[in-house]
């Protein structure tokens, strides 16, 4: 028989209990952090619905790829044009690595700059281990529950900064560049439950500041809608390729505008234009874009509008394309006096 040292036992006892000491403690502080969660910090989430502008007014946004980190060229954009600041946009991927998750410290800081975030939140399930396979029908795993712990992180994240927030989940379902898309076996039926599967979440974490903004691709993604209590925006990616269209015509604003507007207006939703571009490929890209701010006033539906102003972009081929709108000569000092009849903010207090 071994028989131990009294001070080993006493150290090995001592030890024993700190373990089970820990593990209550920690059991016991999440649970804390559960209760504070449920029945304070949900009661300081504001509502949503407050982002829609009032009077007839847009809000002005911006997509810039340094963003949300520097903002530099976007004070330039609003300073130069004489209107608020007021949607910073980017993109990010679902997955379960560190850049997949909720960016809480920079939504904070637009938040404290008196900005709302938008994050076009994108579904490649590929992102996740075990999912690096999935090329097609993603909507299902969604569907299916397989990434909802994911999803209820991002609840609560989003729920924890109370202030609204703009998320674009699923955008553009018709688009053979994204496997959560239609092209790739997800049929509408599919696409309207997992958006509904998503949405339900953040409404039973309590995030009732995030508001959805549901963006078709072509007219037919409108049999995806999934219903409307479930949206709270209807966004459209309006984008001008000129020259480099498969048809190889140069559109204006209204052109390509108005047949978008027309097979959503039904949704009776606020729109958002989530990406506004034009290239500069057979035409004057100033003017264009003197025409659109010139003709926004005809579109009473149009509650905001996003800026696409990235000049290092390319197509879903790979081909690149310039879709730079803040250093094309001339644009700003042109369109300064076109902002407050476009509808936007004029300015207020300074950043």
């Amino acid at each position: 028989m071994i028989r131990r040292h009294p001070v080993s036992a006493f150290l090995s006892g001592l030890m024993a209990l700190g373990a089970v000491y820990f593990l209550l403690a920690h059991k016991a502080t999440a649970r804390v952090n559960e209760l504070w969660f449920d029945h304070v910090e949900c009661r300081m989430v504001e509502d949503r619905a407050q982002l829609k502008p009032l009077g007839g007014r847009r809000l002005f946004g911006l997509y810039r790829p340094e963003l949300p980190w520097e903002y530099s060229r976007y004070y330039t954009v609003t300073d130069s044009l004489q209107i608020d600041p007021q949607i910073v946009s980017w993109y990010q991927s679902w997955g379960d690595g560190k850049e997949q998750e909720f960016k809480t410290e920079a939504v904070e800081k637009i938040l404290e700059k008196g900005m709302t975030p938008m994050i076009t939140w994108e579904p490649w399930t590929t992102s996740f281990a075990g999912h690096e396979n999935d090329t097609g029908a993603s909507l299902g795993h969604i569907v299916a529950g397989e990434f909802d712990p994911y999803l209820r992180r991002w609840a609560r994240s989003v729920a924890r900064v109370h202030k609204p927030v703009f998320l674009r989940p699923f955008h553009e379902m018709g688009n053979a560049w994204y496997l959560w898309g239609i092209p790739h076996g997800n049929t509408p039926e599919m696409l309207a439950e997992g958006w509904r599967h998503v949405v339900r979440i953040f409404r039973e974490e309590g995030a009732r500041n995030a508001a959805f903004v549901w963006t078709p691709h072509i007219a037919a993604d409108t049999m995806a809608w999934p219903g409307d209590e479930w949206v709270d925006w209807v966004g459209l990616d309006v984008f001008n390729y000129g020259t480099m269209a498969v048809k190889g015509t140069w559109m204006d604003f209204n052109g390509l505008l108005t047949p978008q507007l027309n097979a959503v207006r039904r949704f009776r939703k606020p729109v958002m234009l989530a990406e506004l571009g034009t290239s500069a490929a057979g035409g004057d890209r100033r003017d264009w874009w003197i025409d659109a701010f010139r003709r926004l006033p005809e579109h009473p539906d149009v509650r905001a509008v996003v800026i696409f102003d990235n000049p290092a972009c390319s197509n879903t081929t790979g081909i690149p394309v310039d879709w730079g709108f803040s250093q094309t000569p001339g644009i700003l000092a042109a369109l300064r006096p076109l902002g407050a009849g476009a509808g936007f903010q004029l300015p207020s207090a300074s950043p």
